[in-house]
């Protein structure tokens, strides 16, 4: 089994990108320890704990809590466990008997909910495999130094994985330095000239007040551009792990040559769709031309803009450098730039299809400062390449969800689709899920699971369409069933 020891820095989602996937990629149960410790947030580690008249005074809300094991839960999760249980579920009460706090009272009703009421959460919608290099060293918190394993200066492709993740999850991997105070912090700027302990001090005091810290949990969940919708397995994984995935999205410093080829190549042939980058092409990327359906030039060409010929948007973009291709005839077009160069070419083999892109690592660096030992720092994922991932990801939606950024995980059991919607943001949250076209519209109904009540639904072009609202910090979960008739 593969556990997770989550303590919320880097962010939830992609943590379970990272478990999930290797679970998946070597046969194992995964589970969640979620640590309740709120890291660098207020000088020291806290713990969340409840003073006897129940005032939190340390540590994450019991909203984040709630939040984040629930998105375990439907995140497919084997094992969803807490630590610190025994601080965070009880509290000292009257003649010193213990009281349950507000996170065990929150807790309860999700066993309630995961075990009895609503156990059958089908399988996590994961259609994406970002695959990376076997020794990849990349992490969410050492990328905050753009470094791998804590100690080597970032190249080029591992600025990629940072890049995607950014977009993918937004602020999840934010350094700290980054995060909103001292300067708006509602303390002040008096609080960051405090000690240890009177930050500690002044902290519960503010809890006690009722003041909500929760605007500044930025880090543990976030919205997600695609949904909660990938998975991270490795170069060496088997031809059978990568058939479970539609799509691979090879990320970072990953080449894409000899065994991998092979593995690859079948599964694009047996229909999966294969997105690789120009750079991440190895050495006999010349012997490849049926396979890619495309040849490097051996030039290179710099451009600050790109059009989709998919949705036909255009984008200004920061300077990116590209490299010049020749397509076969079979292949065709997706993207351009302002020059006619080819940004994004696809090209059919078998069921399946293969989808190069041109421009270096789908980004461009930030100013031309160069940092130590040469090292550039790259920090923009190029308009085109999200134009790109979200005309794959719903190729392959049960569902579209249209509003605001929100994060949201799809499940499926058998036909029926279960959307769970989870806002993190300090606003309400108002939208719209929209199915694909059904056969018999009118034989499918719409509920909340968590209230267990029936949701409206609105039916245009043999679609269901369900309207939501979410307060802040909260979710919905939204099961669309199809009624079935008896015989």
């Amino acid at each position: 089994m593969f556990i997770k020891e989550q303590m919320f820095l880097g962010g939830i989602q992609i943590g379970v990108a990272f478990v999930r996937g290797a679970a998946n990629q070597y046969n194992r149960y995964w589970g969640m320890y979620l640590e309740t410790w709120d890291g660098k947030q207020y000088g020291g580690g806290n713990y969340t704990r409840f003073d006897r008249n129940l005032h939190r005074v340390r540590g994450f809300s019991p909203s984040m809590l709630l939040r984040a094991r629930l998105v375990a839960f439907f995140s497919g999760v084997n094992v969803n466990f807490i630590k610190a249980a025994h601080q965070t579920h009880f509290a000292p009460g009257e003649g010193g008997q213990l009281q349950l706090t507000p996170v065990a009272n929150d807790h309860k009703k999700l066993a309630d909910f995961c075990l009895r009421k609503h156990p059958v959460r089908g399988k996590t919608h994961a259609p994406v495999a970002l695959l990376l290099e076997y020794l990849h060293g990349w992490t969410p918190v050492w990328a905050e130094e753009d470094k791998v394993w804590g100690a080597i200066p970032f190249e080029e492709g591992d600025y990629m994985i940072s890049n995607f993740f950014d977009e993918a999850f937004p602020r999840s991997t934010t350094d700290w330095k980054q995060l909103p105070y001292p300067a708006y912090h509602p303390f002040g700027r008096r609080f960051f000239s405090l000690s240890a302990k009177h930050k500690t001090e002044e902290h519960r005091r503010r809890l006690r007040q009722g003041y909500d810290h929760r605007p500044y949990e930025h880090r543990c969940l976030t919205a997600s551009r695609w949904g909660d919708c990938f998975d991270v397995v490795l170069e060496n994984c088997s031809l059978d792990v990568l058939e479970q995935y539609p799509v691979v999205l090879m990320l970072g410093r990953v080449k894409l040559q000899d065994d991998l080829v092979k593995k690859l190549r079948k599964h694009v042939e047996e229909g999966g769709y294969l997105i690789v980058n120009a750079r991440q092409l190895g050495d006999d990327a010349d012997n490849l031309y049926d396979f890619l359906g495309i040849k490097l030039t051996g030039e290179e060409g710099t451009a600050t803009q790109s059009h989709c010929q998919v949705c036909g948007a255009t984008h200004d973009e920061p300077l990116y450098r590209y490299s010049k291709v020749q397509l076969s005839p079979e292949t065709e077009v997706m993207a351009t730039n302002e020059h006619g160069d080819v940004l994004i070419a696809e090209h059919p083999l078998g069921q399946g299809k293969v989808i190069v892109t041109t421009p270096h690592y789908l980004q461009a660096y930030d100013g031309d400062e160069i940092l130590a030992d040469g090292q550039r720092r790259f920090t923009v994922f190029l308009e085109i390449a999200k134009d790109l991932i979200t005309h794959q990801v719903d190729k392959f939606s049960p569902v579209r969800v249209e509003g605001p950024s929100v994060e949201y995980i799809i499940n499926r059991v058998g036909e029926d689709i279960i959307v769970t919607l989870v806002n993190n943001e300090a606003a309400e949250w108002n939208g719209t899920i929209t199915t694909g076209k059904l056969e018999a519209p009118s034989q499918w109904s719409v509920s909340e699971w968590w209230e267990d009540v029936a949701v409206p639904l609105k039916v245009k072009a043999e679609k269901l369409q369900v309207d939501v609202r979410i307060p802040p910090w909260s979710f919905k979960i939204i099961a669309i069933s199809q009624e079935y008739q008896d015989a």
